[in-house]
Order: structure tokens, then C-alpha cells, then sequence
């Protein structure tokens, strides 16, 4: 076979440059990944270049094994030739491909000794990490209230792929908090060592220091791999571009791949200068650039341009197609959030708008039985609040949803933010329409939504112990296992709630000491909760429940995922809040059985053809035939937590050119004029992104 076949004129030069350093500019949907396989299959077949001498990195293990296979089917490999990752420093046969992380294993597993440690470490996932830090606090007698450890995780981590020791991090400490992270991190790293353990980022770190500290070391590993090869690498941080460049420095053969317009990561340490400064790094690069497009048609890149041309500090780029579609990009402005999901929703589907909620509606289900009027679900809700329209702001059906014949994984929606997908699922919910959350936890599924409801539950039935075992674990400080057992037992034993023996428990014999300070103090708790509960609206009750239980503080640890999980509890309040003119337990009972409903109504519909939400950060790579971008909105897109310098509202730019090159076919822009999100309504103008696009790019609507 002929190596260079099927590739366009661009990607047969990009292939074909074999020796010294290359840099390849590839644009969304460009075929990068084809002149990556291409280059590795024409290095062996046509410059006999030895198999083992060429070495991959890539970001996923899905992307290594998908490279295997390609170069494999390439070459005329059979699969079973293909050799599994343990061995591959030792194979002679196949190139090497895997992440930064694995190829480090591999590497450490032959060197650690030259740095104390042995050959057979051990690696430690999140949680072992999060025990190591409490640990290492314990040790230095360093409250974990005063300083959370997941945020002192977070710092130490981002001091190791910047590559800096606990010396370093402590030299460099700019303040009292960050200096006594610093001790942390010298004492977390202590009983690393001692444990013969390393965490995901002293992989990379330790990998470094070899190769820094043993120039044999890392000649052995320059003369092994003289071919090198990145994917992805806008996204490199700055450990894996030194990683990088120290196995390139004797040879100079560096192939990489990336595209600065596609740079969204670096909230999380990726620095997209990496691939700004490659011709500086190398003063002899080639540069290659990948501007046919294969996936969108030309008014969608014509637009993808447009939005991601007004910034700056970038390299220039035209993408274009031989699809020159006369289909345009749709910008879509909506009243709120719940006709933003019907408006997708017609245009999925087959639909019929009706005058009324309750008028002529006919609603289908699994077993062929038809209901007429409205869903089961809206039925039961109406019937409990016997509103007719409105149904106490929640809003009924107004359509016949028909999907019959409809590929429904041919349409993505995407968001910013995880929090956003709340309101399109009950939409979806309500409708009936089958969908799947990829790269999170649909809404309710969610960890923190789940511990608030079980507060909740128990609030409303103290008899419940599923839900006391839940919340005692996450909201039952110093109340341990062994207690608990206790309380149920004297439960038991008097036939009283658990709550009343926890309320009482100085007075019990089972008791005593530190614990029964705790145990009347979580009953207090749940009895003032109980209290409050019958004077408050829902939506304000649950932050009432969540900062009384401590919940809500535990959660705000200075990270991203701890700031993504209050949202997401803010977006429980703004369901609440559907249930604002009922207080006390009855708000709280039809809430619970909304969701409950909600709930049981997802599991059921189970389909293979499914719609599927994600963020925008999750879509990157992806490709959908129709794709929906919702709250396209100040705030939302950009987010408010990332406009606060200019290179992150380019980097929020980025994101956007992200999500409208993953559209094949159609794309839809939405906006509302407002949202109700956070627990909050909000009055919203268009994101700035959307602003200035001249009328003749887009077609905009107004619903």
C-alpha cells in the first residue's frame, strides 16, 4: 500500500518532513490524527526507520490505542501483533505510543532507584492522595478546618507541573497560606517516599528529575527514541513540554501536532504558549499547516473563523471545505431556559404545537396506550397544586413530541457548564426524550443533589435511615460508624426515632464522652431544620439546610469542583423555587415527589438512540450532525469566573470556536432573554461572542 494515499497535499508535506523539528498547525477537524498515523507508518515502511526508535505521546489512552490500531492496519499488522503496554520499552516490533503518564510508569519502573525509590512503587489515586495530606496536616498539627486539604492538594499539584520542589514552592511562597502549603508539600512528599508511592503528578515530576539529574539516563532514552512525536500539544503544560524536550534535545526529530485555536485548558495548568514558541524552541522547524476541513460545511467554518479571529495572541489560520453548503448558522434568541429546550426539541423532531397545555394533546407510551390531555407526570402535578395552566410555575407540555424515525445520536447539546444541564433534562424528562450525559452525572445522579435531598427526605421522615446513613456520613462530623450502630440499636430497642435517641443522648448509658456532645448536637440541628421548615419557602430552606448542616462550607474548598458543585446545588433552589407559594412540609412533600418522578422517569427510558448533553470542554474531538450550544449568554459564555484578564476571555473564545467546529451539518447558537440559574432569575443580554457576527454569516431568530 501506498503510504501517502488519501492524504491531501498539506498532510503528504506534513508526512513526508522526517527529519528535524516539525510543527503541525491542524484546524478542527483537519485529519491530524491521519498524518500522525501516516507519519509513524511512512518513518518504518519507506525510511526504515527502526519501529522501536519511534515514540507517540498522546493525552488519552483512547487516543494510543486508536493510533496502535491505525498504524497497525497501516502496515499490514494483524491485531494480535500488536503488543499489550507493559512491555513496550522492552518490544523491538512496534512503535511505542501511550500518554505522558503511562509512558512515565514504564520508564520510573526501570529508573526509580536512582531516587530512593524501589522499582515496584506504588501509585496513589485521589483518595489516597487526599489521606496522605490529612496525614501530612496531622503531622504538622495544621487544622484541616484553618486550611482545607483539597485545596492544599489542588496548590501542590500545581507546584509539581510547574515543576517545583517543596524548596522551590516555599522560596517562591507569596504569603502566609502559601507558605504553609509549602510545609505540607514537603511533608506529603516525606511520606510519599516513605511509602514508596507516587501521585499522578510525581510521574511526570520524578521522570524530569531522572532525565535532569542523569545525563546517561537520559541519553539511554534520547538514543532509544530518536523519532518523537506529540498529539494535542497546546495542551501541554509546563513538566510535560520540558518531559518533551529534554528526549528531543540530542536528535531534534520532534513531529507535533496542535492547534492553538483549540486551546481550552488552561485552568488546569496548560500552557498554549508551548506551541506559540515551537519555532523559537527550534530555529530550523517546518511548519505545516491543516486547513482542509472534512467535518462542517462552509458557512460553519465561515463563522468559526469569523468568532475566533478577534483574538489576538494566536497563529493564522483559514480553514475551509469543498462543502459549500448554503445552510446557515442559526442564532436563536428564546424567552427563558424551558423554551430554549422545546425549541431544540422541534427541531429534532416531528411536532404538532398545540393552543393549550390540556387541549388535544396526545401522549404515547411504551406499551402503545395513549393518554389524552397530558403526560403522567404533568397529570399528577397539576392534580396536586390544581392549577391549570401554570401548574405554580411549572410550566406544562405544549407539544406532541414524535421522535418515530428520529436518530436522536445524531444531535449533541452543549453547555459550559455542568450545572446548565439541570434545565434542559426536565425538559427532556417531560417530553419523554431518551438522553445520556457524557464526561458527568446526569442532574439528580449527582453527589452533592443527592446528599441535599437526603437531608431533605429526612427532614420530612426521621424514620428514614437510608437517608440518615447518608446524611451522617457527609453532614455528622466526628459522629463515626460504631455510634451510629449504637443509635440504632437503642432505636430499636425503645421504639423511639433516631433522632430522639441522638437528642438524648446524655441521659443513655450506651453514651458518653466527646460523642454525646456530637450526637445532641446533629439532633439540635435536624430538630431546629424541622423547625424553620414550616416558615420558609423551599428555595430559601435549602440554603438555610445547607449552611446550618455545614454542608455548604465543606463544599467551599477553593476549587473548581467544589465551586461546580454549590452551582449545581443553586440549580436544586431554582427547581425549588417552582414551589413557592406552598411552605412547611407540604412544599417540601410535592417537591420530593417531583423529583422523585423526574428520577423514575429517566430510568425508564432507556434507548440506544439517545440525546447527548455535555460540556463544551467535553466535546472537544467529537463530532455531531446537528449541534445545539445553549446559554450562549454574558456570564454563562464567557463565564463569570473567567473575564477577569483578556487572556481568559480568549481562552473562553476558544471555547466557543470549540463547540461550533464540532457541527457537521446544522448549528443552533441559543440565547434567553432570561434564566432563572444559580437559585437566581436573571435579565441576560447575548454573549459578546454572538454580537458583532455579520447578519449575511447567520440566519437569527427571535422565538
Amino acid at each position: 500500500m501506498n503510504i501517502l494515499e488519501g492524504l491531501n497535499e498539506q498532510q503528504s508535506q506534513a508526512v513526508q518532513a522526517t527529519k528535524g523539528p516539525v510543527l503541525v498547525l491542524a484546524g478542527a477537524g483537519s485529519g491530524k490524527t491521519k498524518a500522525l498515523v501516516h507519519r509513524i507508518a511512512y518513518l518504518i515502511k519507506e525510511e526504515r526507520v527502526k519501529p522501536e526508535q519511534i515514540l507517540a505521546v498522546t493525552f488519552t489512552n483512547k487516543a494510543a490505542e486508536e493510533m496502535k490500531k491505525r498504524v497497525a492496519e497501516l502496515l499490514g499488522i494483524p491485531g494480535s501483533k500488536i503488543p499489550k503496554f507493559g512491555n513496550q520499552l522492552d518490544q523491538t516490533l512496534f512503535p511505542v505510543m501511550g500518554t505522558f503518564h503511562s509512558l512515565s510508569v514504564r520508564i520510573l519502573r526501570k529508573e526509580a532507584g536512582l531516587i530512593g525509590y524501589k522499582n515496584e512503587f506504588v501509585i496513589y489515586d485521589t483518595n489516597d492522595q487526599k489521606s496522605t495530606i490529612k496525614q501530612a496536616m496531622d503531622e504538622l498539627n495544621i487544622s484541616h478546618k484553618d486550611f482545607n486539604p483539597q485545596q492544599i492538594l489542588w496548590a501542590i499539584s500545581a507546584a509539581k507541573n510547574k515543576l517545583l520542589t517543596p524548596a522551590k514552592f516555599m522560596a517562591e511562597a507569596d504569603g502566609f497560606v502559601e507558605e504553609i502549603a509549602a510545609k505540607i508539600y514537603q511533608e506529603y512528599q516525606k511520606i510519599l517516599k516513605r511509602s514508596h508511592a507516587m501521585d499522578f503528578d510525581d510521574l511526570i515530576m520524578h521522570t524530569v528529575g531522572i532525565f535532569k539529574k542523569f545525563p546517561d539516563v537520559l541519553e539511554k532514552y534520547q538514543d532509544r527514541f530518536q523519532y518523537i512525536m506529540v498529539d494535542e500539544y497546546q495542551d501541554t503544560n509546563h513538566a510535560q513540554y520540558l518531559w518533551i524536550s529534554l528526549l528531543a534535545k540530542k536528535y531534534k526529530n520532534i513531529f507535533v501536532v496542535g492547534d492553538d485555536w483549540q486551546a481550552i485548558y488552561g485552568w488546569r495548568g496548560a500552557d498554549f504558549k508551548n506551541i506559540l514558541n515551537f519555532e523559537k524552541d527550534y530555529k530550523q522547524a517546518k511548519v505545516f499547516y491543516l486547513e482542509q476541513n472534512y467535518r462542517s460545511t462552509q458557512p460553519i467554518l465561515d463563522l468559526g473563523n469569523y468568532i475566533i479571529k478577534q483574538n489576538s495572541n494566536q497563529k493564522d489560520k483559514t480553514l475551509w471545505t469543498e462543502d459549500k453548503s448554503s445552510i446557515l448558522p442559526n442564532i436563536v434568541e428564546c424567552p427563558d431556559e424551558r423554551i430554549e429546550g422545546e425549541y431544540i426539541l422541534q427541531h429534532i423532531g416531528n411536532k404538532v404545537k398545540k393552543e393549550s397545555a390540556f387541549d388535544d394533546v396526545v401522549y404515547e407510551y411504551d406499551d402503545g396506550s395513549q393518554v389524552d390531555g397530558v403526560s403522567l407526570l404533568d397529570k399528577i402535578l397539576a392534580q396536586q397544586k390544581n392549577k391549570k395552566e401554570t401548574n405554580n410555575g411549572w410550566a406544562l407540555p405544549k407539544f406532541e413530541i414524535n421522535m418515530e424515525g428520529v436518530d436522536l445520536s445524531k444531535h449533541v447539546i452543549l453547555y459550559r457548564t455542568n450545572a446548565q444541564s439541570r434545565a434542559i433534562e426536565e425538559v427532556l424528562l417531560t417530553y419523554g426524550v431518551p438522553y445520556r450525559i457524557v464526561g458527568g452525572m446526569k442532574f439528580y445522579d449527582r453527589k452533592e443533589i443527592k446528599d441535599m435531598l437526603a437531608l431533605l427526605r429526612f427532614l420530612l421522615n426521621t424514620d428514614d435511615l437510608v437517608s440518615f446513613d447518608r446524611v451522617i456520613d457527609v453532614m455528622g462530623e466526628g459522629i463515626g460508624a460504631k455510634t451510629i450502630t449504637l443509635v440504632r440499636q437503642e432505636s430499636r430497642r425503645s421504639n423511639v426515632p433516631v433522632i430522639d435517641v441522638m437528642k438524648n443522648a446524655e441521659q443513655l448509658a450506651d453514651f458518653s464522652g466527646a460523642r454525646v456532645g456530637k450526637l445532641v448536637q446533629f439532633g439540635e440541628m435536624i430538630e431546629d431544620l424541622m423547625a424553620q421548615l414550616e416558615d420558609s419557602t423551599l428555595d430559601v430552606f435549602i440554603d438555610i439546610a445547607g449552611r446550618r448542616s455545614g454542608y455548604f462550607e465543606r463544599l467551599k474548598d477553593g476549587t473548581e469542583e467544589g465551586q461546580a458543585r454549590l452551582e449545581n446545588i443553586a440549580e436544586l433552589k431554582t427547581v425549588a423555587g417552582k414551589f413557592k407559594d406552598t411552605k412547611g412540609k407540604e412544599g417540601l412533600t410535592m417537591f420530593l415527589e417531583q423529583v422523585a418522578l423526574l428520577s423514575d422517569l429517566d430510568k425508564t427510558r432507556e434507548d440506544s438512540s439517545q440525546l447527548t448533553l455535555m460540556t463544551l470542554h467535553s466535546a472537544k474531538g467529537l463530532e455531531y450532525p446537528s449541534v445545539y450550544m445553549i446559554g450562549c449568554e454574558e456570564g454563562l459564555l464567557p463565564h463569570s469566573n473567567s473575564m477577569m484578564s483578556a487572556e481568559e476571555i480568549e481562552e473562553e473564545r476558544r471555547l466557543c470556536y470549540v463547540g461550533v467546529t464540532r457541527a457537521k451539518q446544522d448549528l443552533y447558537m441559543l440565547h434567553t432573554r432570561e434564566r432563572t440559574i444559580f437559585g437566581k432569575t436573571m435579565v441576560n443580554i447575548p454573549s459578546q461572542f454572538l454580537t458583532d457576527i455579520p447578519d449575511e454569516m447567520v440566519e437569527r431568530i427571535v422565538v
